[in-house]
């Protein structure tokens, strides 16, 4: 019971975390939502925590919104997924509803494939990493459009940004949108083109290039996200969220500096992620929440900013 009264506490202090910081366009009660998340990033992987990668794009949203600067998740993929999507889906609030790239949350039943769990459309893999070229998993290509296989991908870098550029250029704008974009950068395997690891010839270890590599390209994609929603002017209407699913990964090249503890563990490193809110509908920016907040909660949030009180509802009255 302690425990549920944590989770509820702490779900109501993001809301009203996002609440007070966030106002709506009377013309659109129910805001765009794109949430886009990192794998494996570590704490001192992007700009905005003093890292030497350049990651422009995703320090540029972060400053202009407001930074969870004590944002925990878990320290694994999985579980971290399966508390982001605990609740009810944004489908019963009328939203269009897409996810792009990193399913990791069972498919060995079809009731469990992400187009039987609340999302119009899923283009990407259901297992927790594949080969970023190839997109193959144990020498089979695991990634399907909807419930299709795509064979047609062997070389092209596993961002997937183009497909979110085609979902945001062919939507109705006076329908509210969720996009739930689940990077696989930076999980292994560890893999990025030549151009982007030559970038980073300044650091002397080989598979930390390589990892600056995958999180340049990661930064790249969000700049390339961001420009889609700005060039169909739905980006005004727009609130961003960006996180992490757990802590980075050392023996892939992952750094949390000065967090101790990596992946895999439930020290700081591995649990504490960066997360930051976007939206010009920010009533206060350049701000920084320290308050305490966990992945979990962004789900009944999002549902009560997208105008659907019956989730958060039945808990408190579970509660009391």
């Amino acid at each position: 019971m302690a425990s549920r009264k944590i989770s509820v506490y702490t779900s109501l202090c993001l809301l009203v975390l996002i609440s007070a910081h966030v106002q709506v366009d009377s013309k659109r009660s129910q805001p765009h939502i794109l949430f886009m998340l990192a794998d494996d990033l570590g704490w001192i992987d992007v700009g905005l925590h003093g890292s030497k990668i350049n990651t422009p794009n995703i320090d540029s949203l972060a400053k202009d919104g407001v930074i969870l600067d004590n944002f925990y998740a878990q320290p694994v993929c999985t579980p971290a997924r399966g508390a982001l999507m605990t609740g009810r889906y944004p489908i019963h609030t009328g939203y269009a509803t897409h996810l792009v790239g990193k399913w990791h949350l069972g498919f060995y039943k079809w009731p469990y494939i992400p187009p039987k769990r609340g999302f119009d459309t899923a283009y990407g893999f259901w297992n927790g990493d594949e080969d970023h070229f190839n997109h193959k998993r144990d020498g089979v290509v695991d990634f399907r459009n909807g419930t299709d296989p795509v064979t047609n991908l062997d070389g092209k870098y596993a961002t997937y940004e183009y497909r979110i550029q085609e979902i945001v250029m062919y939507h109705n704008p006076e329908q509210p949108l969720f996009l739930y974009m689940a990077f696989q950068n930076v999980h292994n395997p560890i893999q990025a083109p030549e151009e982007y690891v030559k970038k980073y010839d300044f650091i002397d270890q080989r598979m930390r290039r390589v990892h600056a590599g995958m999180v340049d390209i990661l930064d790249e994609a969000v700049g390339n996200i961001t420009k889609a929603f700005k060039d169909k002017g739905l980006w005004d209407d727009t609130l961003t969220i960006f996180c992490t699913d757990n802590g980075g990964e050392p023996v892939f090249g992952g750094y949390n500096w000065p967090l101790r503890g990596t992946k895999h563990t439930l020290w700081e490193g591995g649990v504490r992620s960066t997360g930051f809110v976007h939206g010009k509908m920010l009533k206060r920016k350049g701000a920084k929440c320290d308050g305490l907040l966990h992945i979990s909660d962004f789900f009944p949030t999002l549902i009560n900013l997208a105008g659907n009180c019956v989730f958060l509802n039945s808990i408190l009255g579970a509660i009391s």
